[in-house]
């Protein structure tokens, strides 16, 4: 997904015209299970304003990392189905210091209603303080009402969504290492909190998702990346895209260094709050011009936005003649493996174009690891006007001596490489190929493969130098 997700960014979500994706408001997902999560809690509100009689308000949570946008997420939504422009008011329950607090918050719901507005509340941190709020709002959830003293008012209809400032999904949520903890959770009604809630969502941000962790609470860690969510590049894209595009249509001039860099650092500090205030000194900087890396802030602004601030830098000097090319280069070894099998009735053998994403995907893949197989037999790449790039006939030559010594080591580590990509990407072993349901039959170690699958790899590989000349790149010995 990361080279989808860099040429999104570049030419725009039009390359997308074959791909699933679902747009809710300024929300933009290619993740299907986001999308019909999205689609759940739209139908949920959608139903309550249209059919309910409004004697309690509908409760939803809303759960997700610091920084993933989660009421953007709600108000986003809110904005497809509300007539009135004035729908949305938020509190933050953190900054509440008393019940009185949460009483005035609710007459600020009641007089919305009574201008015949249904408002989405939106509670964020509702989690906070250990729980307190929670037997203040049972009342209000369940039957409508709130007391003051003594007497009783009425919230009206209206949507009340929480969100949770300690749990990354709902999974994750209400689960404790201590026992203590889980009984004060329950003396605080949290179970009966969580039993009138009419839905959930889990918002993702531009980092991985993440997961409860299956030896919680026996592990101390409570949260591990989801190797399953494949998307997260492209949902930075998406952040990026819409930030840096000011027109529809419009091109992003930026270094392919720097927004390799963007998309595949491991993580945002901040989430997209990070994400969001990199891209805003980038557009300061630059001044309307072409996105370099000489626009990113010091060294030392950049532990703002990450962790591991040299990953980012490692990420945007990698392969830099390759990011450029990637995409042709890609369609050549396409092309290059189409004259090897010669069958136009594979279904694969279509113009680069044409193929299926992941396949697509492969493909990129397969130009940008030319260099670590290049690297087995003591070769790198380098621009067509050096001296030393070998000619067709010597890099032949070269590799295939000693009974193809060199040749037969390169292909084991583009073997192994395709393997990984493949297996991160959830393909699994079959004795036959099938794409649908992500099983394939070369997926062995390279000893074990039929030596006319081997011979693909190795006619791609004695292609190098050919399909590099063709993007002015070429192969020299280090």
């Amino acid at each position: 997904m990361q080279d989808l997700a860099m040429n999104m960014v570049m030419k725009g979500p039009g390359i997308l015209n074959n791909i699933p994706f679902a747009r809710f408001g300024g929300i933009f997902t290619v993740d299907r299970r986001e999308i019909e999560n999205l689609r759940n809690l739209k139908l949920i509100m959608e139903n309550y304003i249209r059919y309910d009689d409004g004697k309690k308000p509908l409760s939803i949570a809303v759960f997700g990392p610091p920084g993933s946008g989660k009421s953007f997420a709600v108000e986003e939504i809110g904005k497809e189905l509300f007539v009135s422009r004035d729908f949305f008011i938020g509190f933050n329950l953190s900054q509440f210091s008393s019940s009185a607090d949460l009483n005035g918050a609710l007459h600020q719901v009641s007089d919305k209603v009574l201008k015949g507005i249904t408002p989405l509340v939106f509670w964020d941190e509702f989690d906070s303080k250990q729980y307190d709020w929670l037997q203040y709002l049972l009342a209000p959830m369940q039957d409508g009402v709130f007391q003051e003293g003594q007497i009783t008012h009425t919230v009206g209809k209206c949507i009340f969504v929480f969100a949770g400032g300690t749990s990354y999904t709902m999974d994750g949520f209400a689960k404790f290492t201590d026992l203590s903890d889980e009984k004060n959770f329950i003396l605080k009604k949290g179970p009966d909190f969580m039993s009138r809630l009419s839905g959930y969502i889990n918002i993702l941000g531009p980092n991985i998702r993440q997961e409860i962790n299956p030896d919680y609470p026996g592990n101390p860690d409570k949260w591990v990346d989801d190797q399953s969510d494949i998307c997260f590049p492209v949902r930075r894209a998406v952040n990026i895209m819409s930030r840096l595009r000011s027109k529809q249509g419009e091109t992003v001039e930026i270094d392919p260094g720097l927004l390799n860099a963007m998309i595949n650092v491991k993580w945002y500090k901040h989430g997209t709050r990070s994400l969001t205030n990199l891209i805003k000194d980038l557009r300061q900087n630059c001044n309307g011009r072409k996105i370099q890396r000489s626009h990113l802030p010091s060294n030392m602004n950049l532990h703002l936005y990450f962790d591991d601030p040299d990953h980012f830098l490692r990420c945007m000097n990698e392969d830099l003649g390759f990011l450029e090319h990637a995409q042709e280069i890609a369609s050549l070894i396409h092309s290059a493996w189409m004259e090897k099998i010669d069958d136009p009735v594979n279904q694969m053998s279509v113009g680069y174009s044409f193929l299926p994403v992941f396949i697509k995907e492969s493909n990129m893949k397969a130009a940008k690891r030319i260099p670590l197989v290049l690297a087995e037999a003591g070769l790198t790449v380098e621009r067509k006007n050096s001296r030393e790039i070998l000619v067709q006939e010597d890099y032949l030559k070269l590799i295939e001596e000693k009974d193809h010594l060199l040749l037969n080591k390169m292909a084991q580590k583009e073997h192994d490489l395709w393997m990984d990509f493949y297996h991160k990407n959830g393909w699994k072993y079959d004795i036959s190929r099938n794409d649908y349901h992500k099983k394939h039959n070369c997926l062995k170690p390279y000893g074990e493969l039929p030596e006319d699958q081997k011979d693909k790899d190795m006619f791609i590989i004695g292609k190098y130098v050919v399909i590099l000349g063709k993007v002015g790149l070429g192969v020299v010995k280090k």
